[in-house]
C-alpha cells in the first residue's frame, strides 16, 4: 500500500520477539492454516484436505473431495448414464492470507468436463469444456469450526457434482447450509 506510481517505498525487516499466528507454511508439499482448534493442509496430489483435531489429535483426510458424475435424471432425480465416467478436479492454485485473527486458504481447481451428455444418453459427450472451481477455507482464532465456501462456475449440462467429507462419524444430526 501507498507505494506511488513509477516510485519507491523503503521498508525495513525486523525479528519478532512474539509469535505469529496462523501463519500458512509449505509441510512436506502441503500449504496448510490452523488455530488453536485445527489444522488443515492441503493434499496436492489429491485435491483433498488433511484436518487434524488438535483437541483429541484426531486426524481426518480425504476432505472436501470433488467427484462429478453424469446425469440423465430430473432436476428432482438423479439417474446415471449407463456407461457413465467419474471425473475430479486438477488444483491449479493455492494462496494463503492471515488479517488479525482469521486465517484463510483459497484452492482453485480446473475440471474438464464432457459438455453434456450424448445424443443417445447412456455416455456423455466426448467435447470437454472448462470448468472452474474454488474452494475459500477459513478459520478463525476461538472458534472451534472449519468454513468452507464453494464456487462452482458451471459450463456443463447433464451432470452432478459431489463434495465427500468420509470422516466415519455417526450421527443423528448435522449442520450445513448450501
Amino acid at each position: 500500500e501507498d507505494v506511488p506510481a513509477i516510485g519507491v517505498r523503503t521498508f525495513w525487516v525486523r525479528p519478532v520477539t512474539t509469535p505469529v499466528e496462523f501463519l500458512a507454511l509449505p509441510q512436506h508439499g502441503l500449504l496448510s492454516i490452523e488455530n488453536e482448534y485445527f489444522h488443515v493442509a492441503l493434499d496436492r496430489p489429491e485435491a483433498t484436505l488433511v484436518l487434524t483435531d488438535k483437541r483429541n489429535q484426531v486426524v481426518y483426510s480425504g476432505l472436501n473431495a470433488f467427484l462429478d458424475h453424469g446425469d440423465r435424471g430430473d432436476e428432482y432425480n438423479f439417474t446415471p448414464p449407463e456407461h457413465d465416467k467419474t471425473y475430479a478436479p486438477k488444483v491449479i492454485k493455492v494462496t494463503s492470507k492471515a488479517e488479525g485473527p482469521v486465517s484463510t486458504l483459497v484452492v482453485d481447481y480446473e475440471m474438464e468436463l464432457p459438455a453434456s451428455l450424448a445424443e443417445d444418453r447412456a455416455y456423455r459427450a466426448k467435447n470437454l469444456v472448462n470448468c472452474s472451481l474454488r474452494s475459500t477455507l477459513t478459520l478463525v482464532k476461538g472458534v472451534p469450526r472449519l468454513d468452507i465456501r464453494t464456487e462452482f462456475d458451471n459450463q456443463a449440462a447433464d451432470h452432478r457434482l459431489e463434495v465427500h467429507f468420509p470422516t466415519g462419524i455417526l450421527t443423528d444430526h448435522t449442520r450445513m447450509d448450501g
